[in-house]
């Protein structure tokens, strides 16, 4: 397998977020004649968020074909299905007088790519999607990086074994989770989808979800959620007060952490989601090249210009990973 494409989830994952959406995105179903069906996500994306400036710009009423949550995209298994999708999907966005249609974190080369060219979809870089083959022996994993990177790799892990705890999440965690999950989505680029605590209260009972809570001195600093599925760990979400997470190297830590534990536990991939890439290179991670797909409905001539400034800012802040 050279690529786990054909493993994302898609439906399981969305089913617990739709069950506890964010308010600022709603979802909603469209029904096909065949019987199949596509989500859409109606909400408000900032365009000074997008163009990354302190000037207040206003915000775009944008309609998401498949969802604004990671690493979920529209799933069709045939090119008539496509074609009624993207019918459906142009004619719900009309009725709600949406400025954007917008697919969101496609990975490139996928089947849809050629549909929404014909349609003039405008593609945006976005943050690729990471992965990597859960290896057999974390010792031996690291030895596999370059001597320089192993040896202060080694000397940080072991570092964060000596001072760091990591436990599985409880109801008690809820309040702390919450507080290091916001302060890690203020940072976001984006700001899409913001989780709700009854999406979170849903996770911890989930049987599929797992949340890590990782501590120093008793005191929690950082949290990460899993997805997991068909021996696959999707690294969802993650949370981080960074004054104690920065000290231990938390990120890359973490990874070496759900790495070791995924092995144990028999899984044999690790789906790390998107951002951190700099880390996530530096580990030996595979990518999953991702675009945003962009269809302008109104203020065409306006939003046309704004297109290749957010094209060229994402692109070199992609290409700097």
């Amino acid at each position: 397998m050279d690529r786990p494409l054909d493993l994302f989830e898609g439906k399981d994952w969305l089913s617990l977020y739709l069950e506890h959406p964010d308010p600022q995105f709603l979802p909603q179903e469209i029904k096909m004649e065949d019987n199949s069906s596509t989500v859409t996500f109606s909400g408000k994306v900032s365009l000074s968020n997008l163009l990354e400036t302190s000037f207040p710009l206003p915000s775009l009423s944008v309609l998401f074909w498949g969802s604004p949550i990671t690493d979920l995209f529209p799933a069709c298994s045939s090119m008539n299905e496509i074609d009624m999708q993207i019918e459906q999907v142009f004619n719900l966005a009309k009725s709600q007088n949406a400025s954007v249609i917008a697919v969101k974190d496609l990975p490139c080369g996928h089947f849809l790519e050629g549909s929404l060219i014909k349609r003039e979809f405008i593609p945006i870089e976005h943050d690729p999607i990471w992965y990597c083959k859960v290896p057999t022996s974390l010792d031996g994993y690291i030895k596999t990086l370059s001597k320089g990177r192993s040896r202060g790799l080694k000397n940080r892990w072991n570092r964060f074994q000596k001072f760091v705890q990591v436990r599985e999440a409880t109801k008690d965690d809820i309040s702390f989770i919450m507080t290091a999950y916001n302060y890690t989505w203020q940072k976001s680029v984006l700001k899409l989808e913001k989780l709700t605590i009854d999406f979170y209260m849903a996770a911890l009972l989930n049987q599929q979800c797992k949340i890590f809570i990782y501590e120093h001195d008793n005191t929690p600093f950082a949290f990460t959620l899993l997805y997991l599925k068909d021996r696959i760990i999707f690294d969802k979400y993650i949370g981080i007060i960074p004054a104690i997470g920065h000290k231990f190297s938390l990120y890359s830590m973490s990874i070496l952490y759900l790495l070791d534990w995924a092995h144990k536990e028999g899984f044999q991939w690790y789906i790390a989601g998107q951002g951190g890439g700099k880390s996530k290179r530096s580990l030996g991670f595979s990518v999953i090249p991702c675009k945003i797909w962009a269809k302008p409905l109104k203020f065409t001539r306006v939003l046309m210009f704004f297109a290749n400034r957010i094209i060229n800012i994402h692109s070199n802040r992609i290409t700097s990973i």
